[in-house]
């Protein structure tokens, strides 16, 4: 009798686990997703290997609004487990981006790309684009973290959530910016200064790889020459043509052309390859306006554009940005001047950094450096300084302030989820300040954000008297 009991009760569990497995099964089928055209005017045609016209527009899992698939089984250990009692996604207001790369890869940070699959849906499950893509790790010290950002490689071109049709898109992690809103910030003030031609495209998103949730992420531009994007001259043989130049500290690891100028390395992001007469021209133009700085002569303004080098220096030193050496770019089209911008990489700016004192707000980050040192001895300099600060000052501060409020409303569930995955808020992430640890919550952080902007630009407008 005991063993008839015994055989009955394993029935009932036999039968119920079954049950669960058609569930799970039913909930991990994918949503009947419809690609969306191509929106570009002009489609290029794929030059990348190993990418294909077609793609299965089915996903290997649910995209419903508060539902995370399990880990996809890739055959390599990894710490992306979910805790048992992560049950869903809170947040139902973030686009989702679904990176599937064939046949389950990891991305190894010091790797080239790997092929695979980028899908982006809205919050309610609708499909907004789905391409055949290559996917690789970028960054610099972000390729040290557990949560990586990428860089993104379509089969052509997709005008991604209105950011205009590209073919390449970044997904910054933002993992040592536990406000996450740093660089929308800093980029949503320069999208403000009217001599800045062009600020990157970015907006936050979920991103699921290979059925791991990883987190908020923002997607945006990746820098480069297209009419979308840096619009100069491109293709072409001439001495005279278009640049976009990077002054990188980086720049003999990278694999373009550079030049140096007064202990300054410039990479020369385009044109590439670049031929003996473009390198010996943009060279010789750097060496021209390096001069003409240092002897104070009025003429170097017919080689370089004030008005843009005002509104950079403005924008980056209100955020506490970094100077020339770390992500300070600019462009020069055919026949031009040479013009500053864009802006790029806040993520340890706004007083997210525990080195160089890099916390205060009692201080310099950018004005007393290098070429923007020069820039502010000439008076005319001086002139449009004061008069581009005061706008700045009254007009532009305050409105980023109030958009700060707004990305809070709008990704405090968001944030939630990102700091269920990634449990650091409490915990030191290179480098974050004693200011940045001492916030315990994503609100806190971005309160902090707000504080460093408003005790800065206070104590700026205090030195600036010397030119007024």
């Amino acid at each position: 009798m005991r063993k008839l009991y015994t055989f009955f009760i394993l029935l009932i569990i036999l039968t119920a686990a079954l049950l669960y497995s058609c569930e799970v099964t039913d909930a991990a089928s994918a949503p009947a997703g419809t690609s969306a055209s191509d929106t570009s005017g002009t489609v290029a045609e794929s030059t990348t290997a190993g990418l294909s016209a077609d793609t299965d527009t089915t996903l290997p899992f649910d995209t419903t609004p508060g539902n995370i698939p399990e880990p996809a089984e890739t055959g390599a250990e990894t710490d992306s487990v979910y805790p048992s009692e992560y049950f869903g996604l809170t947040d139902t207001t973030l686009p989702r981006v679904y990176i599937t790369t064939d046949g389950g890869a990891d991305i190894d940070p010091y790797a080239d790309y790997v092929t695979g699959t980028f899908a982006l849906y809205s919050a309610d499950g609708d499909n907004i684009a789905e391409r055949p893509m290559v996917i690789r790790a970028r960054g610099n010290t972000t390729k040290t973290y557990p949560k990586l950002s990428y860089r993104v490689k379509l089969d052509r071109k997709a005008d991604v959530l209105g950011m205009g049709a590209a073919r390449n898109w970044v997904l910054m992690a933002n993992y040592a910016d536990k406000s996450l809103i740093r660089n929308m910030s800093a980029f949503y003030l320069s999208s403000l200064m009217d001599n800045l031609e062009y600020t990157p495209s970015i907006t936050p998103v979920h991103v699921f790889f290979n059925g791991r949730y990883d987190g908020v992420y923002t997607l945006g531009d990746q820098l480069q020459v297209q009419e979308t994007r840096v619009r100069i001259e491109e293709g072409s043989e001439d001495a005279d043509t278009g640049y976009f130049i990077e002054c990188d500290v980086r720049a003999e690891e990278s694999s373009n052309a550079y030049f140096e100028v007064s202990d300054m390395l410039f990479s020369i992001i385009s044109p590439k390859p670049t031929n003996e007469a473009q390198y010996e021209f943009i060279s010789d133009y750097f060496s021209q306006i390096d001069h003409l700085l240092r002897q104070q002569d009025d003429s170097v303004w017919e080689l370089l554009d004030m008005a843009s080098c005002v509104d950079w220096l403005i924008a980056k030193e209100i955020c506490g940005g970094t100077g020339m050496g770390y992500d300070a770019y600019m462009y020069k089209d055919r026949g031009g001047k040479l013009y500053f911008g864009p802006v790029w990489d806040f993520d340890l700016a706004f007083g997210n950094a525990d080195f160089d004192n890099s916390h205060r707000r009692d201080r310099y980050y950018v004005i007393s450096l290098q070429w923007m040192y020069f820039w502010l001895l000439y008076p005319e300099f001086q002139q449009l300084f004061m008069e581009r600060w005061e706008v700045a000052k009254n007009e532009y501060v305050p409105q980023m302030l109030d958009k700060i409020d707004e990305y809070v409303e709008v990704m405090s569930a968001a944030a939630d989820d990102n700091f269920r995955r990634w449990d650091i808020m409490n915990e030191y992430v290179w480098p974050n300040s004693e200011p940045v640890m001492n916030a315990k919550t994503f609100a806190e952080q971005c309160e902090f954000v707000k504080l460093f902007v408003t005790e800065h630009v206070a104590w700026l407008d205090g030195e600036f008297d010397m030119y007024r």
